[in-house]
């Protein structure tokens, strides 16, 4: 029963705010599984054919496209503003990028509809784990752009680092001086 209330106060506010489906629209039809402690407790997401986000009671097991999992004392951290330790996220990132963005972006106060089901104390605890979770989306997300480019400035070489756009310049510049002496000392001997 109490799963079926917060299931329903989840939904009410995700239904609230529709301009979502046009961010998730590319991934209709995809899962997301938040994932408490190895199944301890699990809320099942799906986003529907027209882009809408969901909670549903139907469990996706391995089958999720992204699965975000902590651990009761990252929970407990994130509860009293403490930066938690333990947050795995394995799927889709780009799935993943897209909810970090969906959740900066609402601008309603969901504890206040968690609080006229379940009251005030346990709505002040779902603000600050879904404001700890965002921001973790939020750094993970940062940390795998960070990586990306690194990889590419140094395993494949594709993109230039700062330094090396300004050695390339200064030996350029070197050329076009030494270039103008010839032609000057070329001019000199004709």
């Amino acid at each position: 029963m109490i799963k079926t209330k917060i299931f329903q106060a989840i939904n009410h506010v995700l239904d609230q705010n529709d301009w979502m489906q046009d961010d998730l629209l590319t991934h209709k039809n995809k899962t997301i599984t938040l994932r408490l402690d190895k199944n301890l407790f699990d809320i099942q997401l799906y986003i529907s054919e027209y882009g809408q986000l969901k909670v549903t009671e139907e469990m996706f097991e391995n089958k999720a496209n992204l699965v975000i999992q902590l651990n009761t004392d990252s929970l407990i951290k994130m509860m009293f503003k403490q930066e938690p330790e333990d947050i795995d996220i394995h799927g889709d990132m780009k799935l993943a990028k897209a909810i970090n963005e969906i959740l900066k972006k609402i601008e309603w106060d969901i504890s206040m509809e968690v609080e006229k089901y379940f009251g005030l104390t346990i709505a002040s605890y779902f603000k600050k784990i879904t404001s700890l979770l965002s921001k973790r989306l939020k750094q993970i997300s940062k940390n795998i752009a960070e990586t990306a480019v690194e990889y590419y400035q140094e395993e494949n070489k594709i993109f230039a680092k700062e330094y090396q756009v300004k050695q390339f310049n200064d030996e350029v510049d070197q050329l076009s001086i030494r270039l103008e002496k010839l032609k000057r000392k070329m001019q000199e001997i004709n």
